[in-house]
């Protein structure tokens, strides 16, 4: 709402109405999917790609993103609604908002089969600011929201559904930036 409002002030009414159509258009998606108990690979990323598209413009495109999806994954295949969006918000939020202007912030979502086929890795990471040793503790101090909420709805799916999410902080000898790795049981058919 704060982006809408920067532009009616601005009166700049044709970035208000398109950040308004971009929030309406998401808000629907999200509606409609989080009804669903699964949706396929390529619906979740529809809905991500508006969520990014308006934090982007909500950030005057100060980063980029792309999606990365292995040529083995059936876009058809289906994995719980808003399984991603958590972990893309925190890393817009935490990891490139802090970045400065001089610095392109970049998004990557990946989806790729584990070497086995049994699982689904679905990966966010960025390029952002990183967790020191303070903020990594704190967070360790602190249970997660979106990781307790996420862990909650899989194990809800089935008996037989596990998540393992593991957030690996790049030390500062390395790229800076986080990277939060998915893995949940593939259901894809095997004809795929």
């Amino acid at each position: 709402m704060g982006s809408l409002q920067y532009y009616l002030l601005k009166n700049d009414n044709e970035s208000a109405l398109k950040y308004m159509d971009m929030c309406a258009i998401l808000m629907r998606r999200i509606l409609l999917n989080i009804r669903q108990e699964k949706i396929t690979i390529a619906e979740e990323m529809e809905v991500l790609d508006s969520y990014i598209g308006l934090q982007q413009m909500r950030f005057a495109n100060s980063f980029s993103y792309k999606f990365i999806i292995a040529k083995d994954i059936n876009q058809g295949t289906c994995i719980p609604p808003m399984l991603l969006q958590p972990f893309v918000e925190n890393a817009i939020e935490h990891g490139l908002k802090p970045l400065s202007k001089t610095v392109g912030g970049e998004l990557t979502v990946k989806i790729e089969l584990s070497e086995d086929k049994e699982q689904i890795i679905l990966i966010v990471q960025d390029n952002g600011v990183g967790m020191g040793k303070k903020k990594r503790s704190l967070i360790l101090e602190h249970e997660s929201i979106a990781i307790s909420v996420t862990e909650q709805r899989i194990k809800r799916l089935s008996s037989s559904s596990k998540i393992l999410i593991e957030s690996n902080t790049m030390d500062q000898d390395s790229i800076p930036g986080t990277r939060v790795t998915i893995h949940i049981p593939n259901n894809q058919p095997s004809n795929a």
